[in-house]
């Protein structure tokens, strides 16, 4: 429905930040800081810019969990 959608930052918020605050967890997830454990994904274009088409077709390039590389295409 117009009007009762997010926008992509607050989806990559409530991803990211918010769900690590959500179970007492901010101090060690949640976002990319020194000191922090970081599971995050490298893919092929800035989804910030991207058409919603071009994020659908997006390809993941690495996957790294608790900061290591386990991934790579």
């Amino acid at each position: 429905m117009a009007g009762q959608q997010l926008t992509r930052e607050q989806s990559i918020r409530l991803y990211t930040s918010a769900a690590a605050y959500a179970v007492s967890h901010e101090a060690r997830f949640g976002s990319l800081e020194p000191g922090k454990l970081a599971d995050f994904i490298v893919v092929d274009r800035d989804l910030a810019l991207c058409s919603a088409k071009e994020m659908r077709d997006a390809k993941v390039l690495q996957t790294y969990v608790s900061g290591q590389l386990v991934y790579e295409l």
